[in-house]
């Protein structure tokens, strides 16, 4: 008597299947963080149990983001000589930037921010900004055909749209878009995202604000 030996159905996807669904949670990922970020200021009127989903969202669809990706970590694409290329630069370009930063805030009759130390939250926030604008957003640009000035230049509009959404002065955004332009050529040249980030904190606790 011959037996039928009973195959259940796999449940397990083909490679290909499998790296189609990664790139799908990539892409609503980044699209859902960048949404977010941008929209944050009204977030702050909406129910306190709507701002914990959105919080606990922020950390799951960046984690996602850090463990499908693993390029995505800072440092990841980077060498210890581009490293210290990096930081060289931002201590040469450094007090030029906070200047000029200054100067167009000056010139929108905005008084600069007394130098304090953040809050853990407000540090938070800036290394998500950089990761993500700088070490996430851009690279996807990239990846998507946008040629490296487009995708820094897209990716620093989108981040000042934060500014501009939330009703800030001409002169905060213009600090932004700048910020963003001069952090994304940073992240490019040097595949370095620590000394941006550093350049990003002495920017928010001058000009714009934390």
């Amino acid at each position: 008597m011959i037996t039928m030996k009973y195959m259940a159905p796999s449940s397990k996807l083909s490679p290909m299947d499998a790296n189609k669904l990664k790139n799908l949670r990539l892409n609503i990922d980044i699209i859902g963080l960048t949404v977010i970020r941008i929209t944050s200021s009204y977030i702050i009127a909406f129910p306190a149990l709507f701002q914990q989903i959105i919080s606990v969202y922020n950390i799951m669809a960046l984690f996602t983001i850090l463990t499908v990706d693993p390029t995505r970590l800072p440092e990841a694409a980077t060498t210890r000589i581009k490293q210290k290329q990096a930081w060289v630069m931002t201590i040469i370009l450094l007090p030029l930037l906070v200047t000029s930063f200054g100067v167009i805030t000056w010139s929108s009759h905005l008084s600069l921010h007394p130098l304090m130390f953040p809050s853990i939250g407000a540090m938070i926030s800036i290394w998500m900004d950089e990761l993500l604008f700088r070490n996430i957003l851009q690279p996807k640009l990239r990846k998507l055909g946008f040629n490296k000035y487009v995708a820094i230049i897209m990716q620093s509009i989108i981040y000042a749209s934060i500014y501009l959404v939330s009703g800030s002065s001409e002169g905060l955004v213009l600090t932004a878009l700048l910020l963003g332009l001069i952090n994304g050529w940073f992240v490019y040249t040097y595949r370095s995202l620590w000394p941006p980030m550093a350049i990003s904190f002495i920017v928010h606790l001058l000009i714009l604000g934390l």
